[in-house]
């Protein structure tokens, strides 16, 4: 049985194996083969946005780094960013399901929402235990890593239709995208040392955060901002006739 499995334009992985266990080339460049077959057979608009010649490379480059045992979740970082190249907004590769479980539940993530606005990182909203007044800050550095480092990697990996060049920073700064995609995309894992610059005098400051855990997080949203509450009745909307 393969390993990851295609609905359509979708890839996703099942969690038939866990994302700590290593899994060998022969069975990793077999699934790469049905992913990207299922996409050629399946996908009406694979080639619209990028040309066959160019999304052929780019699959065998892919390929070709399939040289060595990987985990299921060092295999989506290899996956993802090839399918985003078709540049279609309903096709997306997900982490492995356990990972994407844990992070809902038990995996420490970075302790932010942000905003991506003119390719800088921006906090939104902190999730701290303890509140740092950061809103607003820009983020430059995390676990010594450059930002610009961290979001070309988040962008390259992030579906969107065509060259929008509005979809894939939006997507990356809503939802909590961005502290998944930093644990399940680039890696980094709390602690957290962030290095922060403060856009209304240029000075910058370094902190050291831990990770805070899903159902944590969502207790300090609601208490710390109760204005983000969806209604809990979605809107009545009704229209007048102005023929009568």
């Amino acid at each position: 049985m393969n390993r990851c499995g295609l609905l359509l334009s979708v890839v996703v992985f099942p969690a038939l194996v866990s994302a700590q266990d290593k899994i060998g080339p022969k069975l990793l460049l077999e699934d790469f083969r049905i992913a990207r077959v299922s996409l050629e057979e399946g996908h009406s608009g694979i080639y619209r946005y990028t040309s066959k010649a160019d999304l052929d490379r780019d699959f065998d480059l892919a390929a070709g780094r399939i040289d060595h045992p990987m985990t299921a979740l060092e295999f989506y970082r290899l996956l993802a960013p090839v399918v985003a190249r078709i540049k279609c907004g309903h096709t997306v590769v997900n982490p492995p399901r356990d990972r994407q479980q844990a992070m809902n539940r038990s995996v420490p993530l970075f302790p932010f929402n942000v905003e991506v606005l003119g390719g800088k990182v921006y906090v939104f909203r902190e999730y701290s235990t303890e509140e740092h007044s950061l809103e607003g800050q820009e983020i430059r550095r995390i676990n010594g890593v450059p930002i610009e480092t961290i979001l070309t990697t988040m962008l390259a990996a992030t579906p969107g239709d065509g060259d929008s060049q509005t979809v894939r920073p939006w997507r990356v700064g809503h939802g909590g995208g961005f502290a998944r995609m930093l644990y399940s995309l680039v890696g980094i894992e709390s602690p957290f040392q962030v290095e922060f610059r403060d856009p209304a005098n240029g000075r910058n400051r370094e902190l050291t955060l831990a990770g805070v855990i899903g159902p944590d997080r969502q207790k300090i949203a609601t208490s710390r901002y109760p204005r983000d509450k969806r209604p809990d009745t979605p809107a009545n909307l009704k229209f007048l006739n102005t023929t009568s």
